[in-house]
C-alpha cells in the first residue's frame, strides 16, 4: 500500500476559511505532499474494482463513498460488501432508466408511423430492444438473479405492445380522413338523392369502386387500411341497399344476384383480414422468441466478460495475499503468517465458489 502523510493546510486560525482560501496562502509542505499524492493518483493508482471484478470509477467511485459514509453516519458498523450492494441496486435501476430512454430516443429517429407491414415495425423495434439491452449491460453490475434485466425485459415488452397499439392507431386516424375526403361528395349525392332513379344504382356502383380505387393508390396509410376500408364500405351498406331497391331498371333475379355477389365479396374480404391477423400474431410470437436470444446473447457476454475481470482481480489479490505470506514468514512473524494464509484459503474457496455461481444455465 502506497500511504501520504500531509501537513495541517493551514494555520488553526484559517482554518474555517479554508474552502476559499487561494492556494498561495496554503502551507508549502501541504501542496508539495498534495501534489506528489494527484500524480500517484493520475498516473500510478489502478481504479478501484469491487467484488465480482467491477470497475468503480466517476460518479461509481463517489456514489460508492457516499454510501459507506453514511452507513458510518448512522451509527452501523461499515461494511464495503453491503455499500457495495446498495450501489448495485441503485446503478441497475439507473441502468433500467436509462436503457428505455435509449430505446424511447431510438424509437424516434427509427420509426414513422404508421407503418406500411408488421415485419417494418417489428425490426425497428428489435433494433431499439438491442441497443438499449447493450446500454444496460454497459452500467449494470451484481444483478443478482437477473433481477433487474428481467424488468428491463418486461419494460420492453410492454413498449413493443405500445407500439404496436399506437401504430394501429395512427394508421386509423390517417384511413379515417382519407375516406372522407374520398367519399366525401359521394355521400352528399346519397342525401341529395341524385341515386335513386333508374339506373342509380349501376351509378352509385361504378363511383364507389372510383373512390376505392383511389383510395388504394395512396400510400402510407399504415396496417389497417383494408380494415378501415372494410368497415366504411359496411356502414355505407344500409344507402347502398335502399338505391337498389329504389331502382327500377333492375329486376328482381338481379337485386337478389347483386345481394348474393356483394355478401360475398364482404365474406372474401374478412378471411383476408383474418388471413393477416393471424400473420401478424405469428410474426410477433417470432419477435418475442428474437427479444429472448438477444437478451440471453448480450447477457451471456456479459456474464463471460465478469468471469474474465473477477478472475483477473482473484488472481491479483491471491498474488499479493502470497507475497505478503511470504514476507511474513521470512521476518519471523509466523502467527500472521497463519492468519494470512487461512485468507488465503478463505479467498481459494470464494473463487471456486464464484465459479460455480457463473454457471448460466439457468440465466432468464
Amino acid at each position: 500500500r502506497k500511504c501520504f502523510v500531509f501537513d495541517r493546510p493551514t494555520s488553526r486560525r484559517e482554518l474555517k476559511n479554508l474552502e476559499s482560501l487561494s492556494e498561495s496562502k496554503l502551507n508549502p509542505d501541504f501542496v508539495e505532499e498534495l501534489h506528489s499524492f494527484l500524480q500517484y493518483i493520475y498516473n500510478k493508482s489502478e481504479a478501484k474494482v469491487i467484488q465480482g471484478g467491477h470497475v468503480v470509477t466517476g460518479m461509481l467511485l463517489g456514489n460508492l463513498a457516499v454510501t459507506y459514509v453514511d452507513s458510518i453516519r448512522s451509527g452501523t458498523v461499515p461494511c464495503i460488501e453491503n455499500a457495495v450492494l446498495a450501489l448495485a441496486q441503485i446503478e441497475n435501476s439507473a441502468a433500467v432508466q436509462e436503457a428505455i430512454k435509449q430505446y424511447d430516443d431510438m424509437k424516434k429517429q427509427l420509426l414513422k408511423l404508421p407503418t406500411e407491414t408488421i415485419e417494418e415495425l417489428l425490426k425497428g423495434h428489435s433494433q431499439c430492444e438491442k441497443e438499449a439491452i447493450k446500454v444496460f449491460m454497459a452500467r449494470a453490475f451484481n444483478d443478482e438473479g437477473q433481477e433487474y434485466q428481467k424488468q428491463l425485459g418486461m419494460m420492453l415488452e410492454s413498449k413493443l405492445h405500445d407500439l404496436c397499439s399506437c401504430n394501429v392507431q395512427a394508421s386509423l386516424d390517417c384511413c379515417q380522413v382519407l375516406l372522407t375526403q374520398l367519399f366525401q361528395d359521394l355521400e352528399n349525392d346519397i342525401a341529395s338523392g341524385i341515386y335513386t332513379v333508374p339506373g342509380g344504382y349501376q351509378q352509385f356502383v361504378n363511383e364507389q369502386k372510383k373512390q376505392v380505387d383511389k383510395y388504394q393508390q395512396v400510400p402510407g396509410k399504415g396496417l389497417m387500411a383494408s380494415k378501415a376500408l372494410q368497415d366504411y364500405l359496411k356502414s355505407m351498406e344500409a344507402a347502398a341497399q335502399s338505391i337498389m331497391k329504389a331502382d327500377r331498371n333492375l329486376t328482381e333475379k338481379e337485386k337478389e344476384a347483386e345481394v348474393e355477389r356483394v355478401r360475398a365479396q364482404a365474406a372474401e374480404q374478412e378471411a383476408e383480414l383474418h388471413r393477416k391477423m393471424k400473420e401478424e400474431a405469428l410474426k410477433m410470437a417470432e419477435e418475442k422468441e428474437k427479444s429472448y436470444e438477444e437478451h440471453k446473447r448480450q447477457l451471456l457476454a456479459k456474464m463471460e466478460e465478469d468471469r474474465r475481470n473477477q478472475q483477473q482481480e482473484y488472481d491479483r489479490m491471491l498474488n499479493v495475499k502470497l507475497q505478503e505470506e511470504r514476507r511474513l514468514r521470512e521476518e519471523g512473524f509466523r502467527a500472521e503468517a497463519t492468519r494470512m494464509q487461512n485468507e488465503i484459503q478463505q479467498l481459494r474457496t470464494q473463487m471456486q465458489r464464484s465459479h460455480s455461481r457463473s454457471d448460466p444455465c439457468g440465466i432468464l
